[in-house]
């Protein structure tokens, strides 16, 4: 297999740190690791050194990197979203490894090395911040360490089945400038077009303003039937009122008392002023 040699190498270096002291370990491995594959280390300045995250990892890493066979796993890639590439790395090193938890840099090596997925820690690191549902994060020793949870576990479920999509957050976009500041520009005609006064209509009055009116008029200081209520109003007013709409006008303007009312012979009420 291609990756033979590289496995080879990874293991080497790992049983010659385990004989030094832990706090040599992941040095000696590194070296090891250029020296077996025939790479030269790069040089650091003192500044760039000490500006440098702290990026030390537990020593299983090397081994776990060296033991995950990656034809197994043909689904990792499946997806381009960094999160979910790594969710599926936390899962199948717990699983099939016993590797519960792992930090941004093994598994920003494993998806790089592994499975021809290039990914820098910083890209993992971020992407995983954010799985605030799925993903567990200690610090061990300084080192911010992933934990898969059963919901991202139950995630990684149902994006498989298809369930779900890989895109479960997605960025409202803006609207376009153009269609914001038309959205203004309508809001601004409404608005003014509320603030803006409204024609004072000339229609027919009320029937009990039409009855007030021939009360100020005079019209009442002789008793009068609501026919001839109606009558008056009709052809001295020109405008028109049912009998069923005057009746209550009257009424109201009897408890007013603008107008008492009485029977005539006839048995009907006639009205005049009070």
């Amino acid at each position: 297999m291609p990756d033979e040699p590289a496995e080879k190498a990874f293991l080497e270096a790992a049983e010659i740190a385990k004989k030094l002291p832990k706090n040599l370990q992941e040095a000696a491995f590194n070296r090891a690791l250029d020296h077996l594959l025939g790479r030269t280390p790069k040089r650091e300045t003192r500044g760039a050194a000490e500006q440098a995250p702290d990026v030390s990892e537990p020593t299983r890493d090397p081994e776990l990197l060296a033991s995950i066979d990656r034809t197994k796993h043909p689904d990792i890639g499946v997806t381009k979203r960094v999160a979910d590439r790594a969710l599926k790395v936390l899962q199948l090193a717990k699983d099939e490894y016993g590797a519960d938890g792992l930090t941004a840099q093994t598994i920003s090596a494993i998806l790089t090395q592994k499975f021809r997925l290039p990914v820098t820690a910083n890209a993992v690191n971020t992407a995983l911040d954010r799985e605030t549902d799925t993903v567990n994060v200690r610090q061990e020793g300084g080192v911010k360490i992933f934990h898969i949870m059963a919901p991202g576990e139950e995630y990684l479920r149902r994006l498989r089945s298809g369930e779900v999509g890989p895109q479960r957050r997605r960025v409202r976009k803006a609207a376009p400038i153009r269609a914001r500041k038309n959205s203004g520009k309508e809001r601004s005609d409404k608005v003014a077009k509320a603030a803006k006064p409204g024609k004072k209509k000339h229609g027919r009055p009320g029937p009990k303003a039409a009855v007030s009116t021939l009360v100020g008029g005079g019209f009442f200081t002789s008793p009068r039937t609501i026919t001839a209520v109606q009558d008056e109003l009709k052809h001295r007013k020109g405008h028109t009122y049912s009998l069923q709409e005057l009746a209550p006008a009257l009424v109201r303007s009897l408890r007013d008392g603008a107008l008492s009312r009485t029977r005539n012979a006839q048995g009907q009420y006639e009205y005049a002023e009070a």
